[in-house]
């Protein structure tokens, strides 16, 4: 069921923050905002226990944005929910000494959990949350509950990837801490390539044999907010950890897919950004957006051998002695 209209112009106002933030930056990632928008939102409306008059609230539900290359993500839900970001800040992303950063900096940014960039971190970072959760809950809750918080993270298919990730992801099972939910952003679509070419791996089987309660929201319900909701409280009522894969499409934007999305990923981040800000930028944009598509669809021929580049070195052969 496709969310209702109110909560799709919220959606979309998450999504245009972030890619506005990025274009006027002339860096950054629209990529993952573009698509993991639904489910930032159904935590954030919907499951997410925060004040956000006071953004160190002990027993505040944690969120971690372990994909931190989408930072514009997290930086449009803390200015949306008047959780200290402004409007001028969101301006001032990627630039020096501002409180948006490229990569999110809990040092720098006031309702940042913790520093996230390189790949992985943020899933081992948040296995230490829910530690820290389940141990003072087992220490104080005893006539009443004072600990009960639960940790929420994004991971995109980098972060699954490495091996930190794995680990902590293997102890998160042993440990049973069923405070911990991942969304992994299932794009299928990789830095480099489609996943297809990258990372074949069942990631759901993967976890399952963690310990993990493991489900997926499928290609039809990726923008569904009501599908993640309900997975989101299937997670919340089992006692493993979870991890919820949502089968999302990098840059879509309402109801239109970025058709560049299965080409590779840095082809359509950089071109998703063109193509929606066109309309209200300058006419070079299609041209650049042409050559993008161009470099990416050439980029993707080469990875699969479909053709030789001219670039690329000949074969070395040895001389004959």
């Amino acid at each position: 069921m496709p969310p209702d209209s109110d909560v799709q112009k919220r959606i979309n106002a998450i999504r245009m923050l972030s890619i506005d933030a990025v274009q006027k930056a002339n860096s950054g990632h629209p990529g993952l905002p573009l698509g993991a928008a639904p489910m930032a939102y159904a935590i954030w409306a919907n499951h997410l226990k925060f004040n956000a008059g006071d953004l160190q609230w002990a027993d505040r539900d944690r969120f971690i944005l372990s994909a931190g290359h989408g930072s514009m993500l997290l930086y449009s839900l803390l200015y949306l929910t008047g959780s200290g970001l402004t409007l001028d800040d969101l301006k001032n992303f990627r630039q020096f000494e501002s409180k948006t950063p490229g990569h999110p900096e809990s040092h720098v940014t006031a309702g940042v959990e913790v520093t996230t960039g390189p790949l992985g971190q943020g899933v081992a970072n948040a296995v230490g949350f829910a530690i820290a959760e389940a141990h003072l809950a087992a220490v104080y809750n005893r006539n009443q509950k004072i600990v009960d918080h639960y940790t929420y993270v994004i991971a995109s298919d980098g972060d699954l990837m490495e091996g930190i990730s794995a680990e902590s992801a293997s102890l998160a099972g042993h440990l049973r801490l069923g405070k911990l939910i991942v969304l992994y952003d299932d794009n299928h679509v990789s830095l480099a390539a489609p996943t297809e070419v990258t990372f074949t791996e069942d990631v759901l089987a993967r976890y399952a044999a963690y310990g993990w309660h493991a489900q997926q929201v499928d290609h039809d319900d990726g923008n569904d907010v009501l599908a993640i909701d309900s997975a989101i409280a299937a997670a919340k009522a089992d006692p493993r950890p979870s991890l919820i894969a949502v089968r999302a499409n990098v840059g879509k934007v309402g109801g239109i897919i970025n058709f560049c999305g299965q080409i590779s990923g840095i082809t359509a981040s950089i071109l998703t950004g063109y193509l929606v800000t066109a309309f209200h930028s300058y006419a070079w944009a299609f041209a650049v957006a042409g050559a993008y598509l161009a470099v990416g669809i050439a980029g993707y021929m080469f990875l699969l051998g479909k053709i030789e580049l001219p670039l690329r070195p000949p074969k070395f052969v040895p001389p004959v002695s």
